[in-house]
């Protein structure tokens, strides 16, 4: 379902010939000459030795070119994949074509790696032979980040064989997939690649793909990753400040994700699931729009959503889920305090009583 990067031209000659790594680090660098440096360095510092470090300099305009020649420079285990500007997805895509590591692991330029790192995350591989770990992350700055995101970096361990989707549906497992390690076997084997039409939550869709293609997938506690949050001009902060647009982008994910999975014949027997995933992840700032852009929007998720309650794909749904679902695939507009009964009606079927009046006291609020 997505395109992956020609990077070919971009790899260097004598690769080919080395022993390949244990692990390869991909670092998506773009326009972000204050801090790629100390992300290759913590990159560099890591206890496991044995890994190939990919940074991908995807068209910098800055001086983060500069920065990251010079850090391959100092450090032979740093090779420079330098391409045209195409997005967090298309540097990722090249990385993993030049990836000759048995692991991959995904950093943003402007965050960091602790220094055991790949090394736990070795470990993981090594005991249990999985295909993806998932781990935990800090924030960076301390305090500020809300709280849902310190949870969700907060995983509980586990273990998952094929075919259990429970760690997909887990809040702790998604949605940044620097907080994971592949195996290249899965990644190349089937065909893994991040969709790059997506600017807004790649990461949702490709976990989407991944987790369901994984022969096992292991969860850690340890908190491996150093998230540095919301710097003044990325894209989540971006995003944030215009609720309508956060939830046409959250729309286009699930969009995505339905079409990837009709693509591939995983609805039948896994639909009626992902629809009270989607349902539950968009629904919270969906009806907290305005009633212009909550009407548009809902008809767009109908719109979506829609077509599986006429084919099947939502046999075993929530009770709850498939009468809002079909609500919203009526066309029929809704008044503030129509929208509000139907969400609450929603939410105290789906949820219960408790999360209701946990809702009141703006317990998911933050």
């Amino acid at each position: 379902m997505s395109k992956a990067a020609d990077c070919g031209r971009c790899v260097a000659p004598e690769a080919a010939d080395a022993a390949p790594p244990k692990a390869t680090v991909v670092v998506a660098v773009y326009n972000i000459e204050r801090y790629v440096g100390a992300c290759l360095e913590s990159v560099c510092a890591q206890t496991e030795r044995d890994i190939e470090i990919l940074a991908v300099d995807d068209g910098s305009t800055d001086g983060s070119g500069a920065i990251v020649a010079a850090a391959a420079a100092r450090d032979g285990r740093i090779r420079v994949l330098a391409k045209e500007n195409g997005g967090l997805s298309s540097a990722r895509n090249a990385g993993i074509e030049a990836a000759r590591g048995t692991v991959v692991l995904f950093v943003d330029g402007d965050d960091l790696l602790e220094p055991q790192a790949v090394e736990r995350v070795l470990a993981a591989f090594s005991a249990h032979d999985p295909d993806v770990v998932t781990f935990g992350a800090r924030c960076f700055p301390k305090g500020a980040a809300a709280s849902w995101t310190v949870e969700c970096l907060s995983p509980v361990a586990g273990a998952y064989e094929a075919g259990d989707l429970d760690v997909l549906y887990r809040y702790d497992t998604k949605p940044y997939v620097w907080r994971s390690a592949f195996s290249r076997r899965l990644l190349q084997g089937c065909d893994l690649r991040f969709d790059e039409s997506l600017w807004f939550g790649e990461d949702m869709l490709f976990y989407f793909e991944a987790y369901p293609q994984s022969r096992r997938t292991v969860v850690v506690e340890d908190k491996l990753y150093v998230y540095r949050v919301a710097r003044t001009g990325s894209l989540m902060d971006a995003s944030a400040a215009d609720l309508a647009l956060k939830v046409d982008k959250h729309l286009d994910i699930v969009e995505r994700i339905v079409a990837s999975w009709r693509w591939r014949g995983w609805l039948e027997g896994r639909g009626a699931r992902l629809l009270d995933w989607a349902l539950e992840f968009l629904s919270r700032d969906l009806f907290a729009c305005e009633n212009d852009d909550m009407n548009r929007l809902a008809a767009r998720l109908g719109q979506v959503l829609g077509p599986c309650l006429a084919d099947g794909s939502a046999e075993g749904i929530d009770p709850a889920s498939r009468q809002l679902l079909e609500r919203l695939a009526s066309g029929r507009p809704l008044g503030p305090l129509a929208a509000k009964a139907v969400l609450w009606r929603y939410y105290r079927h789906r949820m219960g009583w408790r999360f209701c009046l946990d809702k009141l006291r703006g317990a998911y609020d933050a």
